[in-house]
């Protein structure tokens, strides 16, 4: 076994990774699981980034992603950062007194004692769920933009009805009533949260340096390609089972699985199908930083059949690429750039439009449609019309 600690000057929290983790080669765990597990630790915790430009200073409270790279990027930019921690019980009273009374209040002292609020114009919130305290505090010192940014997978879906997620729904509804705007990313998500008028969509963007071209495939083989860290809500487990009927009509089919284990035994899971019908020649599995557009030139198409997605990065991009998708057809529909079918969560359906779509086009590209509404000079516009208060 293996034991992890992680530590920032303040805080450390220690991980057992478990003998299933033997598997992985010396550099993969150092590397690829060092990264997940840091993921998992800054869950814990909120960075504070104090934004300036020749218009506003802003303040942005932000979840950053496994390899920190935004934290890196902002301060390249002359930007600040400020690390405020203040973990959740796992206990369900604990962590109710947590919600009510102990977060708000480390939150208050918090800005009291590090940031200056009445500096600030604007505060831009992508911590959704627990945003309300800061845009509580934003509001008393004056701040006359708040916003709230609303980018988890779930927005785009019906709220669960359960305790704990109407406690939370309760608490974010909070932080829609004080602040002054807020940003969705897809359409679907905006027709089931708005609250008061306050909602508008602001799409992600694609990279124009890489995505905006066609890649040509450079093989006539079938390849089916998926990008998204293992997990049931990414439904890897899925596109193996349309691979395996696929293969029925073309044996010599593919499936590429790009990405590293984000829920423990997933891999696992994913193995012993692989195994157990005999896909051991057909499937791939790449590293996430594998070269994007080399991967697009060996894929056909896209698989995209995620449990759920706020909107679908995935999508745009490889259509600016020309490359046809096919996507679970409950996702978002705002990312159809006129090369995806959606479709019900059905392997053989899945099979058999995969296996129709390519016998007529085999690896042919198109170009895609309104692919201007995913530009990042269209979301630099639209970003600055909520920013000018």
């Amino acid at each position: 076994n293996a034991n992890w600690l992680f530590m920032d000057g303040i805080n450390e929290i220690k991980f057992d990774l478990g003998n299933d983790n033997l598997q992985y080669r010396i550099n993969e765990v150092f590397r690829e699981r060092t990264a997940e597990l840091y993921h998992f630790y800054q869950k814990n915790r909120n960075l504070i980034y104090n934004i300036y430009s020749y218009k506003a200073r802003t303040i942005n409270i932000w979840e950053p992603e496994t390899d920190m790279f935004f934290e890196k990027e902002f301060l390249s930019y002359g930007g600040k950062v400020f690390s405020f921690n203040c973990p959740k019980p796992d206990n369900f009273f604990k962590k109710l007194y947590w919600l009510t009374i102990k977060y708000p209040n480390e939150v208050k002292k918090f800005l009291k004692n590090k940031i200056s609020l009445n500096e600030y114009a604007i505060l831009h919130s992508f911590h959704e769920g627990f945003s309300y305290p800061f845009i509580k505090e934003a509001k008393n010192a004056g701040i006359t933009k708040r916003i709230l940014h609303v980018c988890s997978a779930s927005s785009a879906y019906p709220a669960k009805k359960t305790i704990k997620q109407r406690l939370l729904n309760s608490y974010q509804r909070k932080a829609m009533d004080y602040c002054t705007d807020i940003i969705f990313v897809s359409n679907q998500a905006l027709s089931l949260n708005d609250y008061k008028g306050k909602g508008k969509v602001l799409y992600s963007y694609y990279d124009n340096e890489r995505c905006d071209q066609i890649i040509k495939c450079k093989h006539d083989n079938l390849v089916l390609t998926q990008i998204g860290t293992f997990s049931k809500r990414k439904n890897q487990m899925f596109s193996l089972s349309v691979l395996k009927n696929v293969i029925k009509d073309i044996p010599s089919a593919k499936l590429i699985i790009v990405g590293k284990e984000l829920e423990q035994g997933y891999l696992n899971l994913m193995e012993e199908y692989i195994m157990d019908n005999c896909l051991q020649n057909n499937v791939l599995f790449y590293k996430p930083d594998f070269d994007k557009t080399l991967l697009i030139s060996e894929t056909s198409y896209i698989l995209y059949p995620s449990i759920m997605e706020s909107f679908g990065l995935v999508l745009i991009e490889s259509q600016s690429n020309g490359v046809h998708c096919f996507a679970n057809k409950n996702l978002p529909e705002d990312t159809d750039m006129g090369n995806v079918d959606f479709l019900m969560l059905d392997t053989k359906t899945w099979a058999d439009k995969i296996i129709d779509f390519y016998k007529q086009n085999k690896n042919k590209r198109k170009e895609p449609i309104n692919k201007n509404r995913f530009d990042v000079k269209q979301f630099k516009a639209t970003l600055e019309a909520i920013y000018n208060h």
